[in-house]
């Protein structure tokens, strides 16, 4: 009788330490993947709030598509693309960076353009960026009321690979005559 009861007491004890190994790997996985998470959602964090911080009539160009614009000259600005400490791009990137700012932006003879009529859906486009009421072809780099930002984040985890994406709007008022 008693073999009989410790045989039993020794599988209920090999169940509990498999549901709590289970528990702890499981507990690790998420804290890793939450850990990716925070970094990428303050790396966000952190370029909306310094293009907040900026003169609304330069944001465009600093974290535009060309690099031949930047307003103290050629390649000194930001750009679309950034790096994020603490994540791994993922195998074969092109650029080798986590993140992707997104403009309404589209490439019109060799120059790239903030346009209104972008389709992007997720960016809230096509839309009026110049408070004029219409939706038109031209470039709004310099006259635009609103400025709608995307910053895609994509990095290879521990786990496997990582998104994360994350949207805002930018405003800016015309001065009253």
């Amino acid at each position: 009788m008693t073999l009989l009861e410790v045989v039993m007491v020794m599988g209920i004890l090999a169940v509990a330490f498999g549901m709590f190994s289970t528990t702890m790997v499981a507990s690790n996985r998420t804290r890793s993947i939450n850990r990716d998470t925070a970094l990428a959602a303050e790396a966000a964090r952190v370029i909306f709030e310094t293009m907040r911080n900026l003169n609304p009539a330069d944001l465009y160009a600093l974290y535009n598509s060309m690099p031949a614009d930047d307003p103290g000259g050629e390649g000194t600005g930001p750009g679309a693309n950034f790096a994020v400490p603490g994540l791994y791009p993922l195998a074969g990137d092109p650029d080798g960076m986590v993140a992707r700012i997104r403009l309404a932006e589209r490439k019109d003879l060799d120059a790239w353009q903030l346009r209104e009529d972008v389709i992007d859906p997720a960016l809230g486009l096509p839309r009026d960026l110049n408070g004029d009421s219409m939706i038109d072809d031209l470039d709004h780099a310099q006259d635009y009321l609103v400025f709608p930002v995307r910053i895609e984040l994509d990095w290879e985890g521990r786990y496997g690979a990582r998104r994360m994406t994350v949207s805002t709007m930018f405003t800016r008022f015309r001065k009253a005559r």
